[in-house]
């Protein structure tokens, strides 16, 4: 149980999901994804209930640090001590939040696969096994197999599915971009990369991109941007 912030000038949080206390802790301030846009609540705020939408949870300072929770839909109640959110869901990280059925990191791989990056490395940070478990299922799930039960084989009976490699890589919950980066090194060699945010879907034309950035201009430096939680396409 967490330390009651009464007194302190922390805020005790608590985030409830339909299976279970999912979170409970003290901060010194917390952002929260609403209907309306980003609110932020501090120690002393007045009393307010808001309608959750789909975003990340952050909190700042208090017995834990900073965390960042992923959730979808649902309530939060604010009081000058307290502030209690009601989730949906707040399981998933955010690439893997579907739209038309695939999780958005899908649809960044299709992207850049559509432009002839077809080498993937995702820097893994929290909840990873949610990204670890949809390319383990949908290898097999995509197609019928045959299992060899004394050997573990599994052969897949329909071959017609991305020409994808995937490196899921372990990168630590709370690594910063940097430090994310640096642990992927073994993977990325000496080739040039790009890298993304798991939730950057977009329509660049990355092979004009590609030529625009590693075309030398006198005068001009070019910098990619840098994600958190990436997929990073080589």
């Amino acid at each position: 149980m967490a330390d009651n912030g009464t007194n302190s000038g922390l805020l005790t949080v608590r985030l409830v999901t339909p299976d279970r206390l999912l979170v409970d802790a003290t901060a010194q301030a917390v952002e929260l994804p609403s209907m309306s846009g980003y609110l932020e609540a501090l120690y002393g705020a007045a009393p307010l209930l808001a309608e959750l939408g789909a975003g990340e949870v952050r909190l700042h300072g208090g017995s834990s640090g900073d965390q960042k929770f992923f959730v979808a839909w649902g309530f939060v109640e604010v009081l000058p001590e307290r502030v209690t959110i009601l989730a949906e869901t707040a399981l998933r990280p955010k690439p893997m939040v579907e739209i038309g059925g695939q999780p958005i990191l899908w649809h960044i791989m299709k992207h850049y696969a559509h432009y002839g990056f077809t080498e993937f490395v995702c820097a893994l940070g929290y909840k990873g096994e949610f990204i670890k478990r949809f390319f383990l299922d949908y290898a097999l799930l995509s197609s019928g197999f045959t299992m060899d039960f004394a050997t573990g084989d599994v052969q897949r009976h329909n071959k017609e599915i991305e020409n994808w490699v995937v490196h899921l890589v372990d990168t630590g919950t709370q690594t910063l971009t940097g430090g994310r980066l640096k642990r992927l090194e073994p993977w990325l060699k000496d080739e040039p990369f790009m890298l993304t945010y798991g939730d950057g879907v977009c329509d660049i034309d990355l092979q004009e991109l590609l030529r625009k950035v590693t075309e030398p201009i006198k005068g001009t430096q070019y910098f990619l941007p840098l994600g958190g939680q990436d997929a990073v396409g080589v």
